[in-house]
C-alpha cells in the first residue's frame, strides 16, 4: 500500500537513445545524390522541410502545480496559526487544534479514497 504524500511527484520519463555513427560511404554517396539532384533542379523546397527544435517549456500539468501551490500556501498558513496561538496561548491548545484538524483530514481523506473506489 502506498504512503500518502502531500507533494505530486512526475512519473518517470522514458526516452529513445539513437547512438550516432559515421559512415563515410554513406556520406558520400548522400553527397552525390544531392549534388545530382541539384543539378536536375529537383531538389526540395527547404520552407517545406520540417524543422526539428527542443521545447524548453515545462510539461507538467499546469493544473496540478497550481494545486500544490495551494497545498503549500494552506500548510504556510496552518503553521503561521499555529505559531500565532502557541504565543498566546501556549502548547496545550495547539495539541488540541492540531488533533481536530488531523482526525478531520483523515476523515475528508478516506471519504475521498472511498469515493474513488467505488467510481472506478
Amino acid at each position: 500500500m502506498k504512503i500518502p504524500s502531500l507533494v505530486k511527484l512526475p512519473k518517470n520519463k522514458q526516452f529513445s537513445f539513437r547512438p550516432r555513427y559515421y559512415d563515410p560511404v554513406m556520406e558520400d554517396l548522400n553527397e552525390r545524390v544531392s549534388k545530382i539532384k541539384k543539378e536536375m533542379g529537383e531538389e526540395q523546397n527547404p520552407q517545406k522541410q520540417s524543422r526539428s527544435y527542443i521545447n524548453f517549456r515545462s510539461t507538467v500539468n499546469k493544473k496540478g502545480s497550481n494545486q500544490t501551490r495551494y497545498i503549500r500556501l494552506a500548510i504556510f498558513g496552518i503553521l503561521l496559526l499555529n505559531g500565532y496561538i502557541w504565543i498566546l496561548y501556549g502548547f496545550s491548545l495547539i495539541f488540541k487544534i492540531i488533533l481536530l484538524i488531523e482526525i478531520s483530514i483523515s476523515y475528508i481523506w478516506y471519504r475521498v479514497q472511498k469515493g474513488k473506489k467505488n467510481s472506478v
